[in-house]
């Protein structure tokens, strides 16, 4: 892996973090009403999508492309030029791995590789952000999502989790996002999916009060796959989605929507929140990470910018204390070692930044032994 991905700082954090003992939560801001949003997103960078991705924009929109940067170049795959071609188009280009490899059973360096190497690969092509992740095979757990997040991603989407038919399953993704790294989807669009049953995900969305309802495609083509929809039955999606927009159903890419661009007017701050901002941690950054042994040997963990009074606490994800590390002016550092001496494992570790009269700052680091 380049040492540019091997260095790559978190520059974003979950806006809701699920992480047990510890129990740190980042509140979304709330909004006075959530539209129906509509993300169309392709995955795999199939040479067909290049041609829908003209289509979309034809009726105005924009796309999510997640690219598994590996595959580029190869029979039946977009080339490099392709991509940028999309991009140009104002069309976002997502993660997808190198390889497509079911990220839940391969060990953290491969993960991490395969994440990090796969988003700079992207960057490399001069597409910038590439901040969108979809997992392989929609299989994700918390360390899958926590290497995500710290290899530079915003967000993470599955392929499966609504309108899946069963009782109590939700029809969409409430807005704002309760968690970015868990975003589920209706079923992939296949060749047997009826444009009546597409529609019907949107319509069942807007009923229950507008939310974030992304849709899964994979090839825009006549029988040339099982996982398509036909030409004629897309464009007549984006036809109808077009003519939806004035009732408040928007279609715009997943990194927009996780952004919260949505939001037409900012939300006060919460009158009851008891901390008085006099700085901010925004500046503060934990590097390398991922901390890797074969590129950082005999190097620690830096923590730059850490105001005076400050601290950083590292916990295991299952909240067991590892470490505090103090300010100690310019920047100070962690020598990945606990408090009783012992060098940690391998693995994802939290931590959480606090400072006098800050507001405390969230994150994760991996470290790859």
């Amino acid at each position: 892996m380049s040492a540019m991905v091997a260095s790559v700082a978190m520059k974003k954090f979950l806006r809701s973090m699920r992480v047990g003992a510890l129990g740190l939560l980042m509140a979304a801001p709330a909004v006075e009403a959530a539209p129906t949003i509509v993300s169309i997103t392709f995955g795999g960078g199939r040479t067909n999508q290049l041609a829908a991705a003209s289509v979309l924009a034809a009726h105005g929109f924009k796309g999510t492309f997640y690219i598994m940067s590996g595959a580029m170049g190869l029979p039946g795959y977009l080339t490099a030029n392709n991509v940028r071609t999309i991009a140009a188009d104002g069309h976002e280009i997502g993660g997808l791995t190198i390889t497509h490899a079911d990220l839940t059973t391969v060990s953290l360096s491969t993960m991490v590789y395969e994440v990090c190497q796969g988003r700079q690969d992207l960057l490399n092509l001069g597409i910038s952000p590439v901040i969108s992740f979809d997992y392989p095979f929609g299989h994700s757990n918390a360390t899958v999502q926590s290497v995500v997040q710290s290899c530079g991603f915003t967000s993470g989407r599955r392929s499966y989790g609504l309108a899946c038919g069963h009782s109590g399953c939700a029809v969409v993704e409430p807005l704002p996002l309760a968690d970015p790294y868990f975003i589920r989807t209706p079923p992939v669009v296949t060749s047997t999916t009826a444009l009546g049953e597409i529609q019907q995900y949107i319509i069942n969305a807007e009923n229950a009060g507008g939310g974030f309802v992304p849709l899964a495609f994979i090839n825009v083509c006549n029988g040339c796959d099982q996982w398509a929809i036909s030409p004629t039955d897309f464009d007549s999606l984006l036809t109808w989605l077009a003519a939806r927009s004035s009732q408040g159903t928007l279609v715009q890419p997943v990194g927009q929507v996780v952004s919260g661009a949505f939001v037409t007017t900012p939300p006060p701050p919460p009158p009851s929140d008891p901390v008085v901002l006099v700085a901010d941690l925004s500046q503060t950054k934990v590097f390398p990470n991922p901390w890797r042994l074969d590129r950082h040997a005999g190097l620690g963990v830096t923590i730059d910018g850490l105001p005076p009074g400050g601290e950083v606490r590292f916990f295991t994800l299952s909240g067991r204390w590892v470490k505090t590390v103090v300010a100690a002016g310019g920047q100070s550092a962690w020598s990945l070692a606990d408090d009783d001496g012992r060098v940690v494992a391998s693995g994802i570790y939290q931590y959480l930044i606090s400072a006098p009269g800050v507001r405390r700052k969230r994150g994760t680091l991996t470290v790859v032994r």
